[in-house]
């Protein structure tokens, strides 16, 4: 009886582990449409067949900030081969957001969160970065400010 409740509560561990570093991971992403900085349209559903980091973020937020120089590095590491598009969700106008962006010397997309994109990918705190593989399924979610080593470890593993 007692190896039975042993092997019990190791299974419940392992299960808990499982949910906890997968959480957040899996199914498919939630499709939205935006008007980027510069008055293009874009659509989640534009981006199939390519990696994707959704990075979430304001540019009043600290971190998100300091997400910018990691964001540099991945799109130096993969240049066209993996789309990142950062949405504001922070209160921030175009005008502002274009701002950021030319200052901080980013080239990807940035829009305005007009879609409930916060809402879609159930951000409570930013950055929050999503990482969507090439059939638009959720692979890897990271909050807070994510090294660019981890995100390049994580997208190479997609390619």
């Amino acid at each position: 009886m007692r190896q039975v409740v042993i092997i019990f509560i190791v299974a419940l561990i392992a299960l808990i582990a499982i949910v906890y570093f997968v959480r957040g991971t899996g199914g498919n992403a939630p499709n939205f449409t935006l008007t980027d900085t510069d008055g293009d349209n874009l659509s989640l559903l534009d981006f199939r067949d390519k990696v994707v980091v959704l990075n979430i973020m304001a540019t009043w937020c600290g971190p998100c900030v300091q997400e910018i120089s990691h964001l540099k590095e991945v799109q130096q590491h993969y240049g066209d081969n993996v789309i990142i598009l950062s949405i504001s969700g922070g209160g921030d106008s175009d005008q502002g957001l274009g701002d950021f962006k030319a200052e901080r010397g980013a080239t990807w997309r940035f829009a305005i969160d007009t879609d409930g994109v916060a809402t879609k990918y159930d951000v409570l705190y930013i950055p929050k970065l999503v990482i969507i593989d090439k059939s638009g399924n959720i692979r890897f979610t990271h909050v807070g400010t994510t090294p660019s080593s981890t995100l390049i470890e994580e997208i190479d593993v997609l390619l």
